[in-house]
């Protein structure tokens, strides 16, 4: 699987974004630019400060570690939040 998943990322033409939160794709071996999102430390755009309730879903938008923007929604989401 990892061998078919670096085939396919690598016939990106600039950069690979991938959920930097998984434990296996930031370690794979991509010969393209790589951009990693999630809410762990490391990852280049990171959600910090995630509120998810029944009044909405809210968030920090941190992109190289600057903040970038705030994200509010009133729409209930059932997102994954730690």
């Amino acid at each position: 699987m990892n061998s078919l998943l670096k085939k396919y990322a690598n016939q990106a033409k600039k950069a690979i974004v991938i959920w930097g939160d998984d434990p296996h794709l930031p370690h794979l071996n991509y010969t393209k630019r790589v951009v990693k999102f999630g809410v762990k430390d490391g990852n280049d755009v990171q959600a910090k400060n995630v509120i998810n309730n029944e009044k909405g879903l809210s968030f920090d938008v941190y992109i190289s570690m600057v903040i970038f923007w705030t994200f509010h929604s009133t729409i209930l989401w059932y997102a994954y939040t730690l």
